[in-house]
């Protein structure tokens, strides 16, 4: 089986190269913004993979994780994973990821 982060680099340089054939096409509607939406994505896989690659690839490094209410409302001290409307749990973006890769210096300010 491969590695988190490996499957995440062949994800992302999928997504780039279906942004590449979508903007060659010649008569294709909303191509712009399709090639925009997938390079991004793209982008974004990539800095996962390389914060995988930065914390051993442990899954739950990239989860985002909000602290628990208690029944009298106030918060605990444990932190549960933030989840999606589909149950899935809610992962760290790429404006995250990007700020603290370029903190980390792996990313020049201009990326």
């Amino acid at each position: 089986m491969k590695a988190r982060s490996k499957q995440l680099v062949d994800r992302a340089i999928a997504a780039t190269v279906a942004a590449i054939e979508i903007y060659n096409k010649p008569d294709f509607q909303y191509r712009n913004e399709t090639f925009a939406v997938l390079a991004v994505n793209g982008c974004e896989l990539l800095f996962k993979a390389k914060w995988l690659v930065d914390h051993n690839n442990d899954i739950r490094s990239l989860y985002v994780v909000q602290p628990q209410k208690k029944k009298d409302g106030t918060l605990s001290k444990r932190a549960k994973i933030k989840g999606t409307r589909s149950g899935n749990p809610f992962t760290h973006g790429i404006e995250f990821l990007g700020k603290r890769l370029m903190e980390q210096k792996y990313l020049d300010a201009t990326v």
